[in-house]
């Protein structure tokens, strides 16, 4: 459904790695990287992210992709039947359009989709050599990604600690092997030292031993680095594989690709994937794929290959019509007429129409929000969930008419004298009648029952709209999805970094005014701990009990301070800096804390409604051979260490498992967990029967930018902690603080009150 597509970020983080390869001279002898590999890969990855930005603007405003500047949404006529062509290629439906009996209704979306969608062979048809160019463009970086990968020792997709891991396994069960075999062996000697005559099964006792011992030299030929065979030796295709995995076994950590560089690789080669799908239905669209052919009489080019070589064309089981030949002096154009009946016709138009008109919506104003980074209206994400329920719902039903057409060919009767109409228009026979709704026995038909035409192929079942429609359909929304969700990721995670680089800078002034505020004088603090020691009020240290009270130097009088309070006389410019410098740190915490919160919730819900497709799927076979051994090993030592887990929890985990049913159903909540239940949960996956990850795109970069914002966050409060022991009284973090504060002062003369009057 949909998948993660690359950004320019990835790009360079992936040419970024190559030239760190070639500069590094160890790393450069091992895998021989270059710098026509830098190159090539570099192209590869501008070409693909180029088709990817016109693939975009094209699903989302219809602008052709031989248009290199933005261009606004054409509106076209608001005629539905213009969605697809209609003509005499349909001759039954053209006269009887209610075949079905059913009524369209046009919902408000009615107009609302691109010409993209309402007429996809007009709009498409002058792109052809653009989308041509587009998929031998995509092949091609596809492929050159994929040989440089496998050339350098599938370094994009191999998971080296997963490698090492399985090579020690490996290499202690060979252990265990040889030593298990030393004893038997030693066992057999033994045995053998008493005289017997020769046994007969001699033979077949020392297969086994051969046997095993050719199975270690295999795995140890593959483990053990090449250096130990000789260089007169001939070289198969496994053994020219093994200098490049124990290269790549020898590099250091910090010689490795990061996962980040592998998950760049990865995108790029799932969004060749996903385009090259989505250009594979439009190439089925416009070449007329498993449509029917159309009745009529054409006319045949003098410049064909028949004409030219003098040759008769042949007429096929319903085809009349004259010869031409290429030496006629005169040269007329020869025709040739097509009677079609052999095409069994079944109308699904209610359903492509029903499928069109919730396709529609996803176009609606409504439904979208203007991206000022890309300038374009995206769909929102509240309406992912009934996109993808769209998408499953055109794939299953895509999937039934397949099946259909297949399934059921044979149940067409064969009659070479009637056409698809004249079928139409004098109703079925009685052993005919099961295509049209009768339940029919397939085996009661005769053998001369069922349609077979000249060649012996049996008649074909085909549908209006054809497949390739619905098929066009469900990869437009599937590409429209992918694009948004990529889109809108990406936007907010570029928006969080723009306001965290703000906040970083504002930071910088607003510590730097604090610095500047005017300080309390050391001799009123003396005095006051000296007063507080005096009076038995002693505070813990790094918290001070007393406040300070701001007075005005001109005022003669003496300010009547109750107990812990402390003057402190500043000018009225003074106390006007002082409120300034606590108002930009206030300011500037509240913003860093909502930042905070709003990454932390944007990470949550993202999680739960941008759900893409896993990328690892798209590479699984592009590993080394004990790459993909060590991948379904270290797999099952997972799913074995979850059902060690799920069994030895016994009744501590089914309690917990009760407690949060409870929480649960005290909380309303709507759904029930299957941990819960003890049921362990199954990935989830998209139409086309594909794992899908748990995390949106811009997961990982959303929660490296987090622990910077943390970082921020506890430098902001601790600032703020030194200025409340600094100014105490005077400033508080925030005003829960300051209620905090004022809540335990009045406890505490309580207290102090009733310690007074207790008798």
């Amino acid at each position: 459904m949909a998948v993660v597509y690359p950004s320019e970020d990835d790009a360079r983080v992936l040419v970024g790695f190559m030239e760190f390869c070639t500069q590094q001279e160890d790393v450069q002898a091992m895998l021989g990287v270059t710098e026509k590999d830098v190159q090539t890969v570099s192209g590869a990855c501008r070409s693909v992210l180029a088709h990817l930005r016109r693939a975009g603007r094209l699903i989302l405003a219809s602008i052709p992709l031989n248009q290199a500047e933005d261009a606004q949404l054409v509106s076209e006529s608001n005629d539905r039947n213009t969605a697809y062509k209609m003509g005499s290629v349909y001759p039954h439906i053209s006269q009887h359009p209610n075949l079905m009996g059913y009524i369209t209704t046009l919902p408000e979306s009615a107009g609302a989709a691109p010409p993209l969608l309402h007429q996809p062979k007009s709009f498409l048809g002058p792109q052809l050599d653009a989308i041509d160019l587009m998929e031998a463009e995509l092949k091609s970086a596809m492929d050159t990604l994929l040989s440089v990968n496998a050339t350098h020792a599938y370094l994009w997709t191999t998971n080296v600690d997963e490698l090492r891991r399985y090579i020690a396994h490996n290499e202690r069960r060979q252990q265990i092997q040889q030593s298990m075999r030393g004893r038997a062996q030693m066992r057999a000697a033994s045995v053998e030292e008493t005289p017997r005559g020769p046994a007969p099964d001699s033979i077949h006792e020392i297969g086994p031993r051969d046997v095993s011992s050719q199975q270690g030299d295999v795995l140890q030929a593959a483990v053990n680095p090449p250096e130990k065979i000789a260089p007169t030796e001939s070289f198969s295709e496994s053994s020219v594989q093994a200098p490049s995995r124990c290269a790549l076994l020898e590099l250091d950590a910090s010689q490795l690709p990061s996962k980040q560089v592998q998950r760049s690789f990865m995108k790029f080669i799932q969004a060749c994937v996903s385009l090259l799908e989505w250009v594979d239905s439009v190439l089925g669209l416009l070449s007329g794929k498993d449509d029917v052919p159309k009745a009529g009489t054409f006319e045949v080019p003098v410049h064909g290959s028949f004409a030219q070589r003098g040759v008769d064309i042949p007429n096929g089981a319903g085809d009349q019509g004259p010869t031409v030949q290429g030496n006629a002096p005169t040269q007329r154009p020869g025709t040739k007429t097509m009677r079609v009946y052999r095409y069994e016709i079944r109308n699904v138009r209610h359903i492509y129409d029903m499928f069109y008109q919730q396709a529609e919506c996803f176009y609606l104003p409504q439904y979208a929000l203007y991206d000022a980074r890309i300038k374009q209206r995206i769909l929102q994400p509240s309406y992912y969930y009934a996109l993808r329920t769209l998408i499953g719902d055109i794939t299953a039903e895509l999937t039934r008419l397949e099946q259909i057409a297949a399934s059921r060919a044979h149940l067409v009767r064969d009659d070479g004298h009637w056409s698809s109409l004249d079928a139409y228009q004098r109703g079925a026979p009685g052993s005919y009648a099961g295509v049209f709704g009768a339940v029919v026995d397939s085996y009661s038909l005769s053998r001369s029952d069922r349609v077979v035409s000249q060649s012996g192929e049996a008649t074909k079942i085909v549908f209006e709209p054809a497949l390739p429609q619905f098929s066009f359909l469900r990869n437009t929304l599937r590409v429209l999805l992918s694009v948004c969700l990529n889109e809108d990721d990406r936007t907010s995670f570029k928006r969080f970094e723009e306001l965290y680089q703000a906040f970083v800078g504002s930071s910088r002034g607003a510590i730097t005014e604090l610095h500047h505020l005017p300080k309390p004088p050391p001799p009123s603090l003396e005095d006051a701990a000296q007063r507080r020691f005096r009076n038995g009020d002693a505070s813990a240290a790094g918290h001070p009990r007393y406040k300070l009270l701001l007075v005005s130097p001109n005022n003669v009088e003496q300010p009547m301070l109750s107990g812990g309070e402390v003057p402190w006389a500043l000018t009225t410019e003074d106390c006007g800096r002082l409120r300034a410098g606590f108002e930009a740190y206030w300011e500037l915490r509240d913003g860093v804390r909502s930042l905070k919160s709003s990454l932390e919730k944007d990470i949550r819900r993202k999680d739960e409604t941008h759900r893409t497709r896993v990328l690892g799927a798209c590479v699984a076979r592009e590993k080394d051979s004990l790459a993909i051994m060590a991948r379904e090993h270290e797999r099952g030592l997972q799913e074995a260490l979850l059902r060690s887990r799920r069994e030895s929890g016994g009744w501590l985990s089914a309690a917990r498992a009760s407690l949060r049913s409870l929480a649960g159903i005290v909380a309303c909540k709507a759904e029930v967990q299957m941990e819960d239940l003890g049921i362990p949960t199954v990935p989830e996956r998209d139409d086309a029967g594909e794992e899908m990850t748990t995390t949106s795109p811009y997961h990982a970069e959303k929660k490296l930018l987090q622990e910077s914002v943390n970082r921020l966050w506890r430098a902001v409060e601790a600032h703020g902690v030194h200025m409340e022991r600094e100014y105490p009284g005077l400033f508080y973090r925030s005003e829960r603080g300051r209620w905090v504060k004022r809540i335990g002062s009045l406890i505490e003369k309580a207290n102090a009150v009733g310690v007074v009057f207790s008798p």
